[in-house]
């Protein structure tokens, strides 16, 4: 387990010690950033598959890395030459 120091703006300080008991709020915080991992996981999951089925995206990929497989010239032999 890790200890973690946050800044919280006072209003919402505020909030959080009406609403939950002192020896209760590193639980709280703790399930709360849980809930906001796992929603931004879904998002990123959600927006992986409709990436994936996006066909111009895929076409767009494609094109692209058919320029990868072009060979990076050699260095010049200028180069070679001052060595």
């Amino acid at each position: 387990m890790r200890t973690l120091s946050i800044t919280l703006p006072d209003d919402l300080y505020a909030r959080l010690i009406h609403a939950v008991p002192p020896r209760k709020i590193s639980k709280f915080v703790n399930e709360a950033v849980v809930v906001k991992l796992d929603e931004n996981l879904n998002e990123l999951y959600q927006s992986y598959l409709e990436a994936n089925q996006d066909v111009d995206r895929e076409a767009e990929i494609e094109e692209w890395n058919s320029l990868n497989a072009e060979p990076w010239p050699m260095e010049s032999s200028s180069k070679k030459e001052k060595s």
